[in-house]
């Protein structure tokens, strides 16, 4: 299952657990790429579609600073 929204230059995607990895986010800015350290809780997603909530820290492995926090609500 993955949630998607798009703005401008920014996007968030969303990805739920399976298989041999964990649920995830991601967020990208003009030409920056962040995304949620692996195993952190915060990423909450219905695995019957009916929606996600995140509220996590994102790092940006190429940049140097502190992390961005994600707060976003998908409804369906």
């Amino acid at each position: 299952m993955t949630y998607q929204s798009t703005h401008e230059d920014h996007g968030v995607t969303l990805v739920a657990a399976g298989e041999g990895f964990d649920a995830a986010a991601y967020l990208t800015s003009g030409g920056a790429f962040f995304g949620s350290v692996p195993g952190v809780d915060g990423v909450e997603i219905d695995p019957a579609g009916g929606g996600a909530q995140v509220d996590v820290e994102l790092v940006a492995p190429e940049l140097e600073g502190d992390p961005v926090r994600l707060v976003a609500t998908f409804s369906c």
